[in-house]
């Protein structure tokens, strides 16, 4: 088939949506002919994976960005939804372009990855499918008292948008005009029942699949380690919604009851300095690191001398960062809400319930602790985590399901 992949965020030097853009181009083309309508910020990396003879120049069209970001973290958000909505202006110009002269048989949309956009090209007549898309997750209520002005804001001001999105006409188009909608996580498909989407044409897929090279490095996990201290870690970008700070309360609470450990996050954002105060105040000292980003062999060692992988996100789709980490054999501790309670099973983690901070607080603590005294319980469980990857979130079934929906929209539209 022709597919036309609508991929604002497309990129192969980048985690989160740009390699969600990435993974989906690489695994479409292995079984058709794609081209990709994405973002003019990832033109420099995309020309090397194009040099490097990963990807080829004739697949690309480059819609420029507006506008510059400033390196200021409040502005560049309003920046990156500026670009998000100009790339969605320019796409109704460009794709009907690319719709007269490619002939696609299928119009595929994968990022930006959020419900919230919309996009401009379904119900055109060409079948279309959205997604995997996310978004419907909210920020629990309960939880806004823990986090700076600048967050608590932000997640206010979310879930007002979110409120305005929902009767947005792009939106609302774009759910009852796809022929298949893939939601990345039950939130936001139930989110996408209520504004119309219909039922036998929805279904959850996560958004994000390994690679065959990627599953075997998985299976390369070293030995597990079995005294202390115990090896903590999290990644990802910097951001209240994380949970950060309800993880270092948890930590003190060890460390007050003598339990010995080391804990890194590696990332940066907008809550760090705000995060290095609080673990300071605790004095959680140097058990508690904050440090730059990991990437390659660097990030991957990490991960396979890493016990515990702390993730307690209140709310987060289909985080890649905790994927990779189960893979490694990372046991994950999450929060059970949204992407991350429905990635991790009880047979592979620990999910604590949301109920009010402090008793999550307290809960958190009782279970690191449990996990700290029981060395073969973690590697059970770690030993699950991985196994869970590779069994669930290969690029075989993510390509398996996608075909299957292929199939059903072009039944008796597709040329001959």
């Amino acid at each position: 088939m022709r597919v036309l992949l609508i991929a604002y965020a497309c990129r192969p030097d980048m985690g989160s949506e740009p390699m969600a853009g990435w993974s989906a181009y690489r695994m479409l083309r292995s079984k058709h002919e794609v081209r990709v309508v994405c973002s003019g910020s990832g033109q420099p990396s995309l020309s090397a994976a194009i040099r490097e003879g990963v990807a080829r120049e004739k697949d690309f069209v480059f819609i420029p960005e507006r506008w510059k970001f400033t390196g200021k973290t409040a502005l560049d958000k309003l920046i990156t939804w500026g670009n998000i909505l100009s790339f969605q202006r320019k796409l109704r110009r460009l794709g009907q372009i690319q719709i007269e002269s490619f002939c696609p048989d299928v119009i595929h949309h994968v990022t930006i990855s959020t419900w919230r956009t919309g996009n401009p090209l379904a119900g055109r007549g060409i079948p279309f499918i959205w997604g995997p898309v996310g978004g419907g997750e909210n920020f629990p209520l309960r939880f806004l008292g823990g986090l700076s002005a600048y967050s608590f804001l932000f997640e206010l001001l979310r879930l007002a948008t979110g409120v305005l999105s929902r009767n947005a006409p792009g939106v609302r188009e774009t759910a009852l005009g796809s022929d298949w909608i893939f939601a990345s996580n039950f939130a936001t498909s139930n989110l996408l029942l209520k504004i119309g989407s219909k039922r036998d044409r929805l279904e959850v897929l996560p958004q994000f699949a390994f690679s065959e090279e990627k599953l075997q490095e998985f299976a390369l996990r070293p030995s597990w380690n079995q005294g202390n201290p115990i090896r903590i870690f999290s990644g990802g970008y910097v951001e209240a919604r994380k949970g950060i700070g309800l993880a270092l309360r948890a930590l003190d609470r060890l460390k007050q009851r003598g339990l010995t450990f080391e804990y890194e996050h590696g990332g940066i954002g907008p809550e760090l300095e705000h995060l290095k105060k609080q673990s300071l105040q605790l004095g959680l000292g140097p058990q508690v690191r904050f440090v730059a980003p990991y990437s390659g062999a660097a990030y991957k060692e990490k991960l396979r001398s890493t016990d515990i992988f702390l993730f307690p996100s209140l709310r987060d789709n289909c985080p890649a960062t905790l994927l990779e980490a189960m893979g490694h054999g990372c046991v994950p501790v999450v929060a059970d809400h949204a992407g991350p309670g429905e990635i991790v099973t009880p047979e592979c983690g620990i999910k604590i319930p949301l109920t009010r901070p402090a008793e999550f607080v307290d809960r958190l603590a009782e279970e690191l602790a449990g996990l700290f005294q029981d060395a073969d319980r973690r590697r059970r469980l770690g030993e699950a985590a991985r196994l869970r990857v590779i069994e669930n979130f290969s690029q075989e079934h993510w390509l398996q399901r996608v075909e299957a929906a292929y199939q059903k929209v072009t039944a008796g539209t597709r040329r001959s």
